[in-house]
């Protein structure tokens, strides 16, 4: 073997461990206000939707997985269930919000003064269940709290709001079906699953639904259950274990578009690259460029030696 092959060889070897790292590198999460700001710098077009998890909760809620969103089409943008995981600075770069919604009391979904905080930052209308409404009624004004019982249905700024009753040891809980601007996104808060599920007649193109801990009704099965049901183009886990949401992701992962998030991580389902694919790209194109190249090396040497 001549010195160019060799070079030629060890190009190819390090290219290979390149490529392969890129598959096993994690999707990192960023700061709270990073993340906000890169979410209201993101530009969609007209049919997309763009969302950001919230991240685990804090204090006894540390460690477990929220089901704290914030999604926009490109004329409107929401936040689901948001707690109390975002530091002040990252709400003061919250530049607009065109609804609140809260599906229930309990405190990994709802912090009344937070939410007021979030209100009086943006001026937003908040939807909420009719057991979160006595905590706010004094705080917000009549004409921005909406009130939503099981089973209504209401527009608020242009977005229609959908409630469908949830199972969960609260004060009449509820999960959301919202459609704003030609797209529908599903919200399972961290219900068990519900036969009216099976009926909800609508187009899903984005749901979030409920993977397990700390939840006593939610689970993977459940969630893969509300995945059948609504067929969504696009699935995402929330409330979880990392290892729930990877089993749900196993169990409906050919029956739609499954991602796990990552923490103030803004995803745009039509545009995202897979990063599995993107990576194999890489190495079958080093691979191939660098089969090329010994190719060529090979024919130069044996012209060369004749």
């Amino acid at each position: 073997m001549n010195e160019a092959t060799k070079i030629a060889m060890v190009a190819l070897s390090l290219t290979s461990v390149f490529a392969f790292a890129a598959l096993l590198q994690p999707v990192y999460s960023q700061s709270p206000l990073e993340g906000i700001s890169k979410f209201y710098a993101t530009d969609i077009n007209e049919g997309q939707i763009a969302f950001m998890w919230l991240g685990e909760g804090i204090g006894e809620w540390a460690g477990t997985a929220t089901a704290g969103v914030i999604a926009k089409t490109s004329k409107h943008t929401i936040m689901i269930d948001p707690a109390n995981v975002i530091p002040s600075d990252a709400i003061d770069a919250m530049k607009s919000l065109d609804l609140i919604l809260i599906t229930h009391e309990h405190s990994d979904h709802f912090d009344p003064d937070f939410t007021v905080a979030i209100h009086k930052r943006t001026g937003t209308p908040v939807v909420v269940s009719a057991g979160v409404y006595p905590f706010l009624q004094e705080s917000i004004a009549m004409d921005k709290l909406v009130e939503m019982l099981p089973d209504d249905v209401k527009t608020v700024n242009g977005i229609t709001v959908r409630s469908i009753p949830a199972i969960h040891p609260a004060d009449r809980p509820v999960m959301y079906l919202i459609n704003m601007d030609g797209l529908s996104i599903f919200h399972g808060s961290d219900s068990g699953f519900v036969d009216q599920l099976n009926d909800i007649g609508s187009e899903v193109h984005l749901a979030f639904v409920p993977a397990g801990a700390p939840s006593p009704t939610a689970s993977p099965d459940v969630a893969a259950s509300m995945v059948r049901a609504v067929k969504p183009y696009v699935t995402v886990p929330v409330h979880g274990m990392f290892e729930e949401m990877k089993t749900l992701e196993g169990m409906v992962g050919d029956e739609t578009v499954t991602i796990i998030p990552a923490a103030y991580v803004v995803k745009v389902p039509g545009q995202i690259v897979p990063e599995f694919p993107f990576a194999a790209l890489v190495f079958v194109t080093a691979f191939v460029t660098a089969i090329i190249a010994f190719i060529r090396i090979k024919a130069l040497s044996i012209r060369n030696n004749d």
